[in-house]
């Protein structure tokens, strides 16, 4: 599931790619929204993804220009921040949380495959 700010998106294309094909012979389609979604604000946005899957990835495409992701368990969420206790790609965690502005995310990802896969080798969050 992937979620993104409307007032980001500029154009939308019908997807032909191999992928898109792909996903509608999988069981999960069409897949669903939650109905309990909290689409009003960023922190709650997070709060409910992040209790929908182990790890959520965020982007912050307008900042760095590019599709860097960031992944890991929510420590901690503020009136502007986001306290991010992140996973390497190695499955192993940072020692310390770091924080993101709310307003600079602008995509987050749960449940996908990539992510579901670290999950299953990192775990749900570090251990001290």
């Amino acid at each position: 599931m992937v979620a993104v700010r409307v007032k980001d998106v500029v154009k939308v294309e019908k997807d032909s790619s191999f992928q898109e094909r792909f996903a509608r012979t999988q069981p999960e389609w069409p897949p669903t929204t939650p109905a309990d979604l909290d689409l009003d604000t960023t922190a709650g946005l997070l709060r409910a993804m992040s209790a929908i899957s182990p790890l959520l990835a965020i982007e912050q495409e307008r900042r760095f220009h590019s599709q860097m992701v960031w992944i890991g368990v929510v420590d901690e969420l503020t009136k502007r921040w986001l306290w991010l206790h992140e996973v390497r790609p190695n499955a192993t965690w940072r020692k310390r949380p770091r924080g993101y502005q709310l307003r600079r995310i602008t995509k987050v990802y749960i449940s996908d495959r990539y992510l579901t896969a670290l999950a299953a080798i990192a775990g749900t969050g570090p251990t001290h």
